[in-house]
């Protein structure tokens, strides 16, 4: 047997109920990140449609003509707004959090569904 005691100081009821609480904390942090790079991405992707600033390939001009005659908007991926439109930002199952197209199957790459993805 052993020569020492084990004498337990503080608060320990305290103690019980931080280490009970901090699953849910965890759990309640990790979901606020997750909707925090939601949003970034949400906001970039729309940003980028907007500005047309990737390095796109321009329309063909039959194309670019075709869109003006039909009062199309002449920017690359928007014609008539509706798919920028319909970019919604959610939630998929198991409280994972996506940006994407309703009504479009949601890849994995499209999902972020931990911190790894920071």
């Amino acid at each position: 047997m052993a020569d020492f005691e084990v004498a337990l100081t503080g608060d320990w009821e305290v103690a019980e109920k931080i280490v009970n609480r901090y699953s849910h904390f965890v759990k309640v942090l990790n979901q606020r990140i997750l909707e925090t790079v939601a949003e970034t991405y949400y906001r970039r992707l729309i940003t980028h449609f907007e500005k047309q600033d990737l390095s796109l390939a321009p329309l063909a001009s039959w194309y670019a003509e075709w869109k003006a005659m039909h009062g199309l908007d002449s920017r690359i991926l928007i014609a008539s707004g509706e798919m920028l439109s319909a970019i919604r930002k959610g939630y998929a199952k198991n409280g994972e959090v996506f940006v994407g197209i309703k009504g479009v199957r949601n890849t994995r790459e499209a999902v972020l569904t931990s911190l790894s993805w920071l």
